[in-house]
């Protein structure tokens, strides 16, 4: 089910204003990848240790995502989503 759904927690994430670490494959991580909200890495203790130490040694890039996150989680509240709803099943 990663496939297709996101776990809640990606949305907890957002509302926080945290860039996300996905696990490569899944449905959230497609979404932080699209919406610039985090990164998609392999589901491997190798992988996320050197993710860290990148990361560790550039925040850089922590900042500039947290950025993305701001400006992208305006469009994902549940206020937002409903309007999208009512928006999509008015009749035109």
């Amino acid at each position: 089910y990663r496939s297709f759904a996101a776990p809640v927690k990606l949305f907890d994430y957002l509302g926080a204003g945290k860039p996300v670490l996905a696990s490569e494959g899944t449905h959230a991580a497609e979404l932080a990848a699209r919406e610039g909200w985090g990164w998609s890495i392999p589901y491997d203790t190798t992988a996320i240790a050197d993710w860290l130490t990148r990361a560790a040694a550039n925040p850089t890039v922590l900042t500039d995502k947290a950025t993305a996150v701001a400006d992208g989680r305006r469009r994902h509240t549940w206020r937002a989503r409903a309007q999208k709803v009512a928006s999509d099943l008015s009749p035109r």
